[in-house]
């Protein structure tokens, strides 16, 4: 029995099952895989004993960006993230929703899936129902990150204000900012923020 067999189940129609099927069979992260690769990479961006935010979700040794959320991506920021894997050299990311797999809070089993780098938006809109859940309805937390370990990005849209916060390591800082800073909004952001993100972004 494939891994995702209960996650499919949750998030097919009978009108798009074929090609909801495939997105998963393409895109779905194994937990084997997650556990052996990815989570290692994970706790080298994000601090493993932070639980859900408000919580500093980051590694000391990141630099953060905060912007408004409610979306893991939208098309826009999905390729200005695009942008800066281009520029750290990422074959992969993926998205993990930070949640328990025995008791998920939402009472849907959580998703994890790998995309190559260079996936286009066209392609992570695929899935179906399961893609509408992913990038259009606002709600539930995720991880999101590369294979390199040089950046991460914290998707809290469960937050009473959405954020996402964007964390990558000091040679980045300028990759990053660049792409970004169109979208930073400092004065909501600034009222929106914990003060514990509040004391990180002011050293940077």
């Amino acid at each position: 029995m494939k891994d995702y067999y209960e996650q499919l189940n949750t998030f097919v129609e009978d009108e798009t099952r074929e090609q909801t099927t495939s997105y998963f069979d393409k895109y779905w992260l194994n937990k084997e895989e997650y556990i052996e690769k990815w989570l290692p990479i994970q706790n080298k961006i994000f601090d493993s004993k932070a639980k859900y935010f408000p919580d500093m979700m980051f590694n000391s040794d990141f630099q953060l960006i905060a912007l408004r959320g409610g979306l893991i991506f939208t098309e826009e920021d999905f390729y200005l993230l695009q942008n800066c894997m281009n520029q750290t050299g990422d074959k992969y990311f993926v998205i993990v929703q930070n949640c328990s797999e025995e008791n998920p809070h939402h009472e849907q089993p959580p998703l994890r899936f790998k995309y190559p780098a260079n996936v286009t938006w066209d392609e992570l809109m695929s899935g179906g129902l399961v893609s509408l859940e992913l990038f259009q309805y606002p709600f539930k937390e995720y991880f999101v990150f590369g294979d390199t370990g040089t950046w991460g990005k914290y998707v809290a849209n469960d937050y009473e204000k959405p954020l996402d916060i964007i964390g990558f390591k000091k040679n980045y800082s300028e990759v990053f900012k660049r792409n970004f800073e169109q979208l930073i909004e400092p004065e909501i952001i600034t009222e929106w923020l914990p003060d514990v993100y509040k004391q990180k972004l002011r050293m940077f």
